[in-house]
């Protein structure tokens, strides 16, 4: 930022500003990665949130607008972001998506949430090996999914925080979420996914 702050506009937090499509106060400057603040999906303005995965994004955001300049096509902007990370502790991963109820009423949202542990995957057998527990935040009156949280054993369970996020981008609803469409074989799962029973149970409360 040093070697730009003369001649580019700044914002509050000391990151260089942008436009929706990461152009700088010179338009023929675009900046990316830690050197920018990204749009927040339960903000009106964008927040610093260094991660490995925004600076990529913003990458290929930045990219595809440089050759849609050159060739005259349509520029895209950069999306919003839920902030969706994952850290490993003690054999256990532990994940998250979105906001958590700690800092819903910063933003000035109230929300609730539902909690549930589940010991299997399927009817017919309990593994002692995994352990998955979810939670869903969401807008007390709306009720769209906000965050979510996942601590698991379960490598391959992991995946769910992504689905998460792909919730709360779309801006589901738990009524939507109860019905949702995934797939069922008694081998191997539930006729409900975790996440249609974690709906179920916050539509309940």
């Amino acid at each position: 930022v040093a070697l730009v702050e003369d001649f580019l506009k700044l914002n509050l937090d000391g990151t260089v500003f942008t436009n929706e499509y990461l152009q700088t106060s010179d338009p023929a400057i675009y900046a990316i990665g830690d050197l920018v603040s990204i749009p927040f999906n339960h903000s009106d303005s964008s927040l610093y949130i260094p991660l490995v995965t925004n600076a990529y994004r913003t990458g290929i955001v930045a990219a595809t607008n440089l050759l849609a300049n050159e060739r005259g096509t349509t520029k895209i902007p950069f999306p919003k972001m839920q902030r969706t990370v994952v850290s490993k502790l003690f054999g256990y991963f532990v994940s998250s998506s979105g906001i958590n109820e700690t800092e819903a009423p910063y933003y000035g949202f109230e929300v609730d949430s539902v909690t549930q542990k589940f010991h299997s995957r399927t009817f017919f057998a309990t593994d002692e090996d995994f352990e998955v527990t979810l939670k869903l935040i969401f807008d007390q009156q709306t009720k769209v999914i906000m965050g979510g949280q996942i601590i698991t054993s379960d490598r391959g369970s992991l995946e769910i925080i992504n689905t998460i996020s792909t919730l709360i981008n779309s801006k589901t609803t738990l009524h939507q979420l109860a019905t949702m469409d995934y797939f069922f074989n008694p081998t191997i799962s539930f006729p409900l996914h975790f996440l249609n029973q974690l709906a179920l149970d916050g539509l309940l409360k």
